[in-house]
């Protein structure tokens, strides 16, 4: 019983001596960690994110992989050439092509982000918000990448940078 007491006791002067913003910063640091590298890879494609990100078991047809994290979600769309039949387009020719299918949402006009064909759009969300992707575009041997980088709008020019850096990882 004294040890429990005495315990009680130094707990409590700690508190007044350090104040309650140690105690969020300790619950703040145990809840999110920091971030390491990792490396995902999915169906010859790979891309340098965080520990912070999660690959979905559950992916749905519109999709071969989607990753995310708090912030931002990261969905892989695979077309085969021999079902696309687009084998023989550039990368730019096939991102053009695709920027037509996306017409409905208005994409912007492709633009280059290191050699990679880049779009981007805003659509609203179920939530009542708005949603901003940016869109990728990579060439494989055997099919074509579309990696698009989504969030909440309010939230996607903050981390434009990192979405950059991400894209410019990728390898196919």
């Amino acid at each position: 019983m004294k040890k429990l007491f005495a315990i009680l006791l130094t707990l409590s002067l700690m508190f007044a001596v350090c104040g309650c913003d140690f105690l969020k910063d300790a619950a703040d640091l145990a809840a999110n960690p920091i971030a390491q590298a990792k490396t995902f890879e999915v169906e010859g494609i790979s891309i340098d994110l965080t520990t912070d990100f999660l690959q979905m078991d559950f992916v749905n047809e519109d999709y071969d992989f989607i990753i995310g994290d708090k912030t931002l979600t990261i969905m892989g769309e695979k077309f085969l050439n021999s079902e696309t039949e687009l084998g023989e387009f550039t990368v730019n020719e096939f991102a053009e092509y695709h920027r037509f299918l996306l017409e409905k949402i208005n994409p912007t006009e492709l633009s280059d982000l290191g050699g990679i064909p880049t779009m981007q759009y805003t659509t609203s969300s179920d939530d009542g918000g708005n949603i901003t992707a940016a869109v990728m575009y990579y060439k494989a041997e055997d099919c074509f990448w579309v990696i698009t980088f989504a969030a909440d709008s309010e939230k996607f020019s903050k981390i434009y940078d990192d979405i950059c850096e991400y894209a410019e990882s990728v390898e196919v």
